[in-house]
């Protein structure tokens, strides 16, 4: 099936939406097709379903930005910075695709991981987070500050 499926290619008079472009931007550091697809219906396609649509995948990625020090410079220059630093200085296709892969498991962590969302019933506000959270590649998330 490969990336046909996947890949959201603008026609004339159809716009292309961010969400899109972030998930092509994430999914072209897969080299073949079969991977690209396995990374998207694994890591990418939960991540979408576990934020419930686009303003909520925005605000999530956006959010997991900011807690990771990227999102100064809008959601895609921030996904870019982010996937960048993850990147590093790997060269080789694989080690490339299994540090992107390893930062899409963040992300997805952190899409699911449960938020208080204030409503009209006595719920408490949400609690501010009291650290910021780094990918350091090759550890994971830690705290900082």
């Amino acid at each position: 099936q490969g990336m046909a499926g996947i890949l959201h290619v603008a026609r004339p008079g159809m716009d292309i939406q961010e969400a899109d472009l972030l998930r092509n931007f994430v999914l072209h550091h897969f080299a073949s097709p079969s991977k690209q697809y396995k990374v998207h219906q694994t890591l990418w396609l939960p991540v979408e379903q576990a934020t419930g649509d686009l303003e909520g995948l925005r605000a999530v990625v956006e959010e997991f930005l900011r807690s990771n020090g990227y999102g100064n410079s809008g959601i895609y220059t921030g996904c870019r910075q982010w996937l960048s630093s993850v990147i590093g200085d790997a060269t080789e296709p694989g080690e490339v695709e299994a540090r992107v892969e390893a930062a899409l498991e963040l992300l997805l962590k952190y899409a699911q991981e449960p938020r208080l969302v204030p409503s009209c019933t006595a719920m408490p506000p949400p609690l501010p987070r009291s650290k910021r959270r780094k990918v350091v590649p090759g550890v994971g998330v830690v705290s900082v500050g």
